[in-house]
């Protein structure tokens, strides 16, 4: 059984963290986070004087963030600083916990959000089992897709799978069931080669070795969302969080300032088409 990955990337940096909240009306207090306290002319500021109140919202979340990760509220002024340092303090935090990453990817159709691929589709002339000796006997599997993938663009790409945007690490249920099923039903594993028929043609294919792909820190940062939110919530589980009433409230479990009284969002599948191998 394919086992699921419980933290959403979403709710990595505050919904995993923080368990202290209320809501506060002190007279010129827009948010206060462990002593350090956000005034409403500094969101203000944060906001570009916006008077929209889901862009309030969401600035006072990411401000609520940044200060609860650092434990520091200096030098946030505007926007563009807000930003920055969120990305510094996420990029701390993968740096921290890039091996559990690694391990995350590794367990490929068992629990790792992300696939990366590669595929030979071959045509009659060529047995799966041919290109799999030459595969074990040293030959990369760029050059076997080079000679023997009856694909063109495959040939071209030295066999990598990509979505129809060019990424290169696709969320399994992002692929053809089918593609899954089979691969499932040939025991593949991260790193080791496998021949399988797909709509009656054999493919060999590979799910790619963690040491060969180039990853964005957005895609380490779903494959280790899991053992940072853990550690988050060992360190912030305490949190002192308070929110002033007229602008919102904190909702521990969705991670967000909302506004006060509001319902849950409602969340809408997301419909995308399948990958294939061709």
């Amino acid at each position: 059984m394919k086992r699921r990955l419980g933290l959403s990337v979403g709710a990595l940096v505050v919904a995993a963290s923080f368990s202290a909240c209320s809501s506060v009306d002190t007279t010129n207090t827009a948010a206060e986070v462990n002593g350090h306290r956000l005034s409403n002319d500094q969101l203000a500021a944060l906001t570009q004087d916006s008077t929209d109140g889901d862009i309030i919202r969401q600035t006072l979340t990411t401000w609520i963030e940044v200060v609860a990760v650092t434990d520091d509220a200096s030098g946030l002024v505007t926007s563009a600083e807000l930003s920055a340092r969120k990305l510094t303090a996420l990029q701390g935090l993968l740096d921290q916990f890039g091996d559990a990453g690694q391990a995350t990817y590794e367990l490929g159709l068992d629990g790792s959000p992300l696939l990366c691929l590669s595929a030979i589709p071959l045509d009659t002339t060529v047995a799966g089992a041919t290109v799999l000796e030459e595969l074990a006997a040293g030959t990369t599997f760029a050059d076997a897709a080079k000679t023997y993938s009856a694909d063109e663009t495959l040939a071209a790409s030295g066999g990598l799978v990509k979505s129809a945007d060019g990424v290169e690490c696709i969320a399994g249920d992002q692929f053809n069931p089918t593609l899954i099923d089979a691969l499932a039903e040939a025991g593949a594993t991260v790193g080791a080669p496998e021949s399988i028929l797909l709509n009656e043609q054999e493919v060999v294919v590979l799910l790619r070795p963690f040491d060969e792909l180039t990853l964005s820190d957005a895609e380490r940062l779903q494959l280790s969302a899991n053992d940072m939110g853990a550690a988050l919530n060992d360190s912030y589980a305490a949190a002192e969080i308070t929110v002033s009433g007229r602008i919102g409230t904190w909702d521990r479990d969705q991670g967000l300032v909302v506004a006060t009284g509001a319902s849950p969002a409602a969340t809408l599948p997301v419909t995308t088409s399948p990958v294939t191998t061709g």
